[in-house]
């Protein structure tokens, strides 16, 4: 986290426009973290939407995917 670690590389989200509080990071993650896990060991397609990125997770936020 920032507050442990501070600012690592420009943009990380630790400083400037960027910073998220961790409590909404933690609620980002987790959110996609769930979706993800729904999707891929129960075939729970529900929030498909958030893991294609055509749904915005949050306003400072973007999923990135390979």
């Amino acid at each position: 986290t920032c507050t442990t670690l501070g600012s690592i590389e420009p943009g990380d989200g630790c400083e400037g426009e960027a910073y998220i509080p961790p409590e909404e990071a933690w609620a980002v993650m987790n959110r996609v973290t769930m979706a993800f896990t729904r999707f891929h060991l129960f075939g729970d397609s529900t929030h498909q939407a958030l893991l294609s990125g055509s749904v915005s997770v949050h306003p400072d936020a973007d999923i990135l995917r390979k």
